[in-house]
């Protein structure tokens, strides 16, 4: 029960000792005890405590109910109602405040602490079911801003590579064009963030262990700073099934965040281990099913945070750091979050001002072997002669930048907006004898046929079609498993001219 603060509001003195002294003995933190409304308001203010206990009738102006009704819409602190009365009026009006508990004095001791221990689980549960709504919320907006900005960035990124290559290395210009590229790919790292806030963020899983993720990403988070990590890794710890690129930016976040904790430097202390989940033996997690998890723990000694900035920290867009740039956005932990739910585990935080604070990471355990990881091939060379290449994107700008960068790399191009469309080029070309040697297809198309789909159809007219798969949710199963729907190659949006080319090549060679 430790961790539990309780305000008590009580005029009787005799009553507030007694309760004060039973939720002690039991093991939870009085942080205060109030005999008047005004007095309440106050203090809960000053303590944010976990909940109050609010006697109705009260000595002065402010009865209980108006007390309550005033914490809870400036703070959105709990209340439980310990009360000799229960008429009809009082109830009335008690019920407006929404309170989480109505006991009636006398009451048992049991019946104090099962209330108290509801109130704990269903103020979770409002928070926990307030953030999944602001993620849904702000995921919806993301997802469709991210897929129209990466369909811009795959132009933008696509021209400054052409003229990179068009420039003199010794031009200023072109170390120009080479900053204007690097910010396309930090803009591309920011809508890798809010795909993975969005729908289009699903985790594409792999299983095995994470050490090595753990300590590269911190390594690699801490390069160049007064701050260094001190590991603490059991040598048996459990394997989980897990996206690698969405929890390094799990780990990247949370010590980033430990590393601007502490601004004169010092150590963070990164713990794994194995752990079970077992609410008959007192073991439990808020969220989490009984079973097998592993526990990463991210411990830094660095200023903390207040108890009202807390329950905030997943919030999109939330920060108490100054904004500009990608510093002090508030994605990362919100992601962070996201990223963790989806994976089926949990995440919290705890800290003290002046103390600093502790990120816990739960991870289902995976028990399954792992499989290795079949090498990709490569391209040996060059493909001999010129191919004929179907492009199919339901943006215009991105058609006409495809159709005139690739065909200056030398291939023969045609394009079509949507599905259906490229479904009748591909059988006209299939019936001339002069067949497509790959089409690229978008994933997702506006108003009609997508990728996917299109891709049935064109199996057939040919099994033997060779198709690129397109998207700009990187993240999306089919990008990352494209052979298991049939594709030959996946380029994610935005992607450099030789990585597209590359792409090409690869399909064109190996299969």
């Amino acid at each position: 029960m430790t961790n539990i603060r309780i305000l008590i509001v009580e005029d009787e003195y005799v009553i507030a000792e007694s309760l004060q002294a039973m939720l002690e003995k039991k093991g939870y933190t009085v942080c205060g005890s109030e005999a008047s409304g005004e007095g309440a308001i106050q203090k809960a203010g000053e303590e944010m405590p976990d909940m109050v206990l609010m006697d109705i009738m009260l000595k002065g102006d402010m009865d209980g109910i108006e007390a309550a009704e005033r914490i809870r819409a400036r703070f959105g602190i709990p209340i439980i109602y310990l009360t000799a009365f229960s008429d009809g009026d009082i109830l009335e009006r008690a019920k407006v405040t929404e309170p989480f508990g109505y006991l009636l004095k006398p009451f048992e001791d049991r019946e104090l602490f099962a209330n108290i221990e509801m109130t704990i689980y269903k103020a979770k549960m409002e928070e926990e079911l307030l953030k999944a709504k602001k993620l849904e919320s702000v995921g919806i907006l993301a997802g469709g801003i991210a897929h129209d900005y990466n369909n811009l960035l795959t132009v933008i990124l696509g021209y400054i590579s052409m003229a990179k290559e068009m420039a003199s290395k010794s031009d200023d210009l072109f170390n120009y064009l080479a900053e204007a590229e690097k910010a396309s790919l930090r803009a591309k790292d920011l809508t890798h963030q809010l795909i993975t806030l969005s729908k289009g963020g699903e985790p594409v899983k792999r299983t095995g262990s994470v050490v090595k993720l753990i300590k590269e990403s911190a390594n690699l988070a801490l390069a160049g700073t007064n701050v260094a990590c001190e590991f603490h890794i059991p040598d048996d710890l459990w394997s989980v099934s897990f996206d690698e690129a969405q929890m390094r930016h799990v780990i990247n976040s949370i010590i980033m965040n430990a590393d601007q904790a502490m601004p004169e430097g010092g150590i963070i202390k990164i713990r794994a281990e194995n752990f079970r989940v077992d609410a008959g033996k007192g073991k439990q997690v808020f969220s989490l099913q009984d079973g097998k998890y592993v526990r990463i723990s991210v411990e830094d000694k660095g200023i903390g945070i207040s108890k009202e900035n807390l329950s905030l920290i997943f919030d999109p867009y939330f920060s108490t750091r100054e904004r500009g740039g990608q510093r002090g956005m508030g994605l990362g932990l919100a992601v962070a979050y996201s990223v963790v739910r989806q994976h089926k585990g949990h995440i919290t935080a705890e800290s003290e001002i002046g103390i600093g604070t502790t990120f816990h990471i739960y991870l289902p355990a995976f028990e399954k072997k792992v499989s290795k990881e079949k090498a990709v091939r490569k391209t040996s060379g060059p493909v001999v002669g010129k191919k004929k290449i179907l492009v199919m994107d339901d943006e215009k700008i991105v058609r006409d930048f495809l159709k005139q960068v690739l065909s200056r790399m030398g291939w023969e191009i045609e394009c079509a907006r949507e599905g259906d469309e490229a479904v009748s080029l591909y059988r006209s070309a299939k019936e001339s004898d002069a067949p497509f040697d790959a089409v690229i297809l978008d994933l997702t198309v506006q108003g009609g046929m997508g990728g996917r789909e299109t891709l049935y159809h064109l199996k057939e007219i040919d099994p033997d079609v060779r198709a690129i798969i397109s998207s700009g949710y990187s993240d999306d199963p089919i990008m990352a498993n494209f052979r298991e729907y049939g594709f030959r190659g996946a380029v994610p949006k935005p992607s450099t001219l030789k990585d597209l080319n590359d792409t090409l090549c690869n399909v064109l060679m190996n299969d």
